[in-house]
């Protein structure tokens, strides 16, 4: 996501598409594990489940979880965001909250319905 890349200051984010697409079919500890080996210190997540299926004591790798995969949603925090990669230590996790995406229901041309 380049324009995450381009207002994250001096914090690295690797976006490589490369190897997104080969951590695509990962899960959970597979994807860990993957992150890990390839020296990444914290993961950034929009999975909601992960904290609970996954035991980080141990690990070298920190996470932090978004409430939203939305980027409209998630920009306007990249400083809380940012503030939480920071703070962030091995085996470590928190979230963040960025509100939620809700759909907008489509509204029907006859107001009686």
């Amino acid at each position: 996501m380049k324009t995450c890349r381009t207002r994250c200051g001096g914090t690295l984010i690797n976006t490589r598409p490369s190897q997104l697409r080969i951590w695509a079919g990962l899960k959970n500890g597979k994807l860990l594990d993957a992150a890990e080996s390839a020296g990444f210190e914290v993961l950034v997540t929009g999975d909601q489940t992960l904290r609970y299926e996954q035991n980080l004591a141990g690990r070298e790798i920190a996470m932090v979880s978004l409430s939203a995969v939305h980027w409209p949603l998630i920009e306007p925090h990249l400083a809380k965001i940012l503030a939480a990669i920071n703070r962030s230590s091995p085996g470590s996790f928190e979230r963040v909250e960025c509100g939620a995406f809700v759909r907008r229901r489509a509204f029907a041309r006859n107001p009686d319905l």
